[in-house]
């Protein structure tokens, strides 16, 4: 009995070794391909967080629609790959809404000073852009554009 448990917790611990090893080569066939194809090679974390969220976000598809067909072992295939994947996601450092906020504020705040003009385009360019305020910090872009939108 007791051996059929040790290989029952093993069987799990391969299936899930083989579906972080599925991740792992669909990410690595991703960066390379992105690199192959792109004219401004992958540079920084935040362009392979990119990279992990539209994977995630495709793994939720797939596994809503193997749902959908009631194909359990894939949809739990498809989950399995997506908890892989949303360790990656949450194992990289954001910004968070308030320190974008604080800092969003100050821009605002300079450029008003400044007699600049005050859009969107121009605070998250301001932010974000080359020698914007975040620098090569990772910030979550539709986050910082929601709460600048907010702001101006």
């Amino acid at each position: 009995m007791v051996v059929h448990s040790l290989f029952f917790v093993s069987s799990e611990t391969k299936i899930h070794e083989c579906n972080r090893l599925d991740v792992l080569r669909g990410i690595l066939a991703e960066t390379t391909n992105q690199s192959k194809t792109s004219s401004k090679p992958l540079s920084s974390d935040g362009q392979i967080l990119s990279i992990l969220r539209k994977r995630a976000k495709a793994a939720e598809d797939a596994a809503a629609g193997f749902k959908a067909a009631k194909r359990v072992d894939l949809t739990e295939k498809e989950m399995s790959q997506l908890g892989v994947l949303e360790e990656y996601i949450n194992g990289v450092e954001t910004v968070g809404e308030e320190e974008i906020r604080k800092i969003a504020a100050e821009v605002i705040g300079q450029r008003r000073l400044d007699g600049l003009p005050v859009t969107k385009g121009n605070v998250l360019k301001a932010l974000k852009g080359p020698n914007g305020a975040f620098g090569d910090r990772n910030v979550e872009m539709g986050t910082m554009a929601q709460i600048v939108e907010g702001m101006v």
